[in-house]
């Protein structure tokens, strides 16, 4: 049931939270979780795609790197829409680069203000993370879509090294 799922979901918070980086893989299935539990809240109104290659599943990402972008997209996004919406996650391998995206766009399709959260909180933390683990590597891209918004991270890919035994 739901509560299982919170569980599962705060278990691999936790176990998660002491490693710097995590298996894009970890990353996954803590965002399906989590959208797992919001979409018990919201029934119908959110609709859920990830577009995920198994050719991105080993890169090397930033711990709960898209955890605060995907609920900002339901906070923004889908909670405030009497229509609800849809959250896409995409990754892509783009030469050496892993290209993630998180974007939320709205049933009704009409053009929305400027999303609020394009200057917010977690938004700044995710960029903060990004250029002190990557540098000038490392891009996040926020676009203003006409019925939604969109943040792309750029992220030098990477995976852990086959002879090192991380805990799982």
């Amino acid at each position: 049931g739901m509560l299982a799922k919170l569980g599962d979901l705060l278990r691999a918070t936790l176990q998660s939270s002491h490693a710097p980086d995590a298996e894009l893989r970890k990353e996954i299935e803590l965002v399906e979780q989590y959208l797992a539990i919001e979409s018990v809240r919201f029934h119908d109104r959110l609709q859920v795609h990830f577009d995920v290659p198994p050719d991105t599943l080993d890169a090397t990402v930033p711990c709960l790197i898209l955890q605060p972008l995907v609920e900002n997209a339901v906070r923004h996004g889908i909670a405030r829409e009497p229509g609800g919406g849809t959250i896409q996650i995409r990754a892509r391998r783009v030469s050496g680069s892993l290209v993630l995206s998180v974007e939320n766009r709205s049933t009704t399709g009409r053009a929305r203000l400027p999303a609020p959260h394009g200057s917010g909180v977690g938004l700044s933390n995710t960029r903060t993370r990004m250029t002190e683990m990557y540098g000038a590597q490392a891009g996040v891209i926020t676009e203003e879509l006409a019925d939604g918004f969109r943040v792309t991270l750029h992220i030098p890919f990477d995976t852990f090294p086959n002879d090192v035994a991380h805990v799982d």
